[in-house]
């Protein structure tokens, strides 16, 4: 696992099969926690993890 780190309201870029991903992170009023805002094609599926094992089945 490659572990990076990215300022708050900055964007960062992935391309999955040629396709562009944009990752925007923000910082939200609950301790502890951050908020990942997540710009793909449609045909780029995106869940959090539990949502993925559940459609998996």
């Amino acid at each position: 696992m490659e572990i990076l780190t990215l300022e708050f309201e900055k964007k960062m870029k992935l391309y999955v099969n040629k396709h562009e991903v944009t990752l925007k992170c923000f910082k939200t009023d609950e301790h502890g926690n951050i908020k990942f805002g997540v710009d793909a094609p449609r045909i780029i599926s995106v869940d959090r993890e539990e949502i993925f094992e559940m459609k998996k089945k």
